[in-house]
């Protein structure tokens, strides 16, 4: 009975994990991927700063600096995208920014 059982659940677990390796495969950003957006404020899970991108793409930066934490202002930079990290935030991707700089008039001091 143990034998049977172990028989067909072995290749249902293999198939599994083949089916969750290979479901990222294409999806992944290399690294220092380039953006464009703005700041925004999301005043739930204590309040934090995020970046919507010009794609829509919601990033929630692990490290802004302070003097960019200004609600709407225009960025642009590089992230690195960190996999298998999870937030309290449950907003966005976690990303590391590489560099990022205000973007326009403001930004050109």
């Amino acid at each position: 009975m143990l034998k049977r059982l172990l028989r067909a659940l072995i290749p249902a677990v293999f198939l599994c994990g083949l089916i969750g390796g290979c479901a990222g495969l294409g999806m992944s950003e290399p690294a220092g991927t380039a953006f464009q957006g703005r700041i925004v404020f999301n005043d739930f899970e204590g309040g934090f700063y995020g970046i919507l991108t010009r794609e829509g793409k919601r990033l929630d930066p692990l490290h802004l600096p302070q003097e960019l934490k200004r609600e709407g202002l225009r960025v642009r930079g590089r992230y690195r995208l960190k996999e298998g990290l999870a937030t309290t935030h449950m907003w966005g991707r976690p990303v590391g920014i590489l560099e990022i700089r205000p973007e326009g008039p403001s930004g050109s001091k």
